[in-house]
């Protein structure tokens, strides 16, 4: 979860994305990202058993050749470390040639994920041809849950379909147990959010991780 520090402030996504895409600084910040994030986490101890981490990427930076080669430096202490690579792409942003990159990630090892499910025109047929791995559901469906909305009804839909291509489910914005349990009885098995732990600076990651170990 990406945040800019500038001097004591501390500026967040939506103030600053929109001055990266026209300053055309797209690639610098995804680039930056993962090189920073993965060294941060190489200083860490990790739990045992693997640990993904997620990059969820500018659709027009998903391309296979510069980011392999942008992290083949590191492939080695990543495979030490148990650190597997997602990337999140949002459904509403892939079309032909990004569902060509990622079958090439893929095929390398690389984790893939579809961000903010729902939210875009999937259909079964398209996402058995992205073949995720994971389908991330959007965080309006989870904050919609507890009034019994619509959209909230659709979540057991949203569980099939991630059954019936072989991916795994994730709710995002997950914020109280009654999230929790309502979604573990929709059969979504993984959450993200405020419930689990905020966006944490590197020496506040570092003392969860002990906790969470202890």
């Amino acid at each position: 979860l990406m945040r800019i520090q500038d001097g004591g402030e501390t500026l967040m996504p939506d103030a600053t994305i929109p001055a990266i895409m026209r300053n055309g600084l797209t690639w610098a910040l995804d680039r930056g990202v993962m090189l920073q994030g993965l060294a941060e986490l190489l200083t860490c101890t990790l739990p045992p058993g693997g640990f993904k981490v997620a990059f969820n990427l500018f659709p027009q930076n998903i391309r296979f050749e510069e980011i392999h080669a942008l992290l083949a430096p590191l492939r080695d202490q990543l495979a030490a470390a148990g650190i597997q690579i997602d990337l999140e792409v949002t459904e509403y942003n892939y079309d032909r040639s990004v569902i060509a990159e990622i079958d090439r990630f893929r095929a390398a090892g690389y984790l893939v994920s579809v961000d903010d499910f729902g939210t875009g025109y999937s259909n079964l047929g398209s996402i058995k041809r992205f073949a995720p791995h994971y389908l991330k559901i959007d965080k309006s469906f989870v904050f919609d849950m507890e009034a019994a909305s619509i959209r909230s009804s659709l979540i057991p839909e949203i569980a099939s379909l991630a059954h019936a291509v072989g991916a795994e489910l994730v709710a995002e914005g997950v914020e109280n147990l009654r999230q929790v349990e309502q979604l573990r009885a929709q059969g979504v098995h993984y959450a993200q959010g405020y419930f689990y732990a905020r966006p944490l600076p590197l020496d506040a990651f570092r003392q969860y991780l002990r906790d969470s170990a202890a």
